[in-house]
C-alpha cells in the first residue's frame, strides 16, 4: 500500500514538473517574441532615422550645389558659362552641369547659346545611360537652333539614343534627317555610313 501511494506521489510530482516546463517555456517563447518585436521596432526606427539623415544630407548637397552654380553664372558671359560647363563634364561632376546648365536656360532663355547649353545637358545624361532624358534634350537642342555648330552631332546623338531605346524607326528618320540637311559635314557622312551598316545588316 505503501509503495502504491509512494508511486502515485512520484507520478504526481512528475506531471506537475512536466507542465510547469511547458509553462515556464511558454512564458520564455512570449517572451523572446516579445524582444524581437521591439528589435524589428528598433531597426524599423533606425531605418527611417537613416533615410532622414540621408535626405537631408542631399538637400544640403542640393543646396551647396545650388550655391556653387549661382556663383558660377555671377557676372559671367554666356561664353564663360560655356567653358564652366564643359569643365564640370570632362570632371564626370554630371549633376553639377545639368544644375549649372539648368540655371543658364532658366536664367537667361533668350540667349542664343541655348540649344548648345540643351545640347551638353544631352551629353550629361548620355553619360549617365538616361538615354529618355538624354533624347529629350538633343531633340530640344535640335529644335532650339537647326543651324547651331552643335546640331549635327546633337542628332547623331539622338539617334544612338534610339538605338539604346530600341526604336530603330525612329534612329532611321533622324539618320536620314541629317544625311538630308547637313550634306557635307562630318556627322552628314557618318550618319550615311550608319544608315548603310544598317540595311547591310537586315539584309
Amino acid at each position: 500500500m505503501k509503495r502504491i501511494l509512494l508511486l502515485g506521489s512520484f507520478s504526481f510530482l512528475f506531471v506537475s514538473s512536466v507542465f510547469a516546463d511547458d509553462d515556464l517555456q511558454r512564458e520564455y517563447y512570449g517572451r523572446v517574441e516579445v524582444l524581437e518585436q521591439k528589435v524589428k521596432d528598433l531597426e524599423a526606427k533606425i531605418s527611417d532615422l537613416l533615410a532622414l539623415a540621408e535626405n537631408a544630407r542631399q538637400q544640403e548637397q542640393k543646396e551647396q550645389m545650388q550655391l556653387e552654380v549661382n556663383n558660377l553664372m555671377k557676372d559671367k558671359s554666356d561664353k564663360d558659362v560655356i567653358v564652366e560647363l564643359k569643365n564640370c563634364i570632362n570632371k564626370k561632376e554630371f549633376e553639377k552641369a545639368i544644375a549649372l546648365a539648368d540655371a543658364f536656360l532658366d536664367q537667361r532663355p533668350s540667349s542664343i547659346y541655348c540649344g548648345m547649353i540643351m545640347y551638353y545637358k544631352g551629353k550629361c545624361y548620355l553619360a549617365q545611360n538616361n538615354y529618355e532624358s538624354s533624347a529629350t534634350m538633343f531633340m530640344d537642342s535640335y529644335e532650339k537652333n537647326k543651324n547651331g555648330s552643335k546640331t549635327p552631332k546633337a542628332l547623331f546623338l539622338l539617334a544612338e539614343c534610339f538605338e539604346k531605346l530600341n526604336k530603330p524607326e525612329n534612329r532611321t528618320v533622324i539618320l536620314k534627317r541629317i544625311v538630308k540637311n547637313y550634306e557635307g559635314h562630318r556627322y552628314a557622312k557618318k550618319a550615311a555610313k550608319a544608315l548603310a551598316n544598317s540595311k547591310k545588316n537586315a539584309s
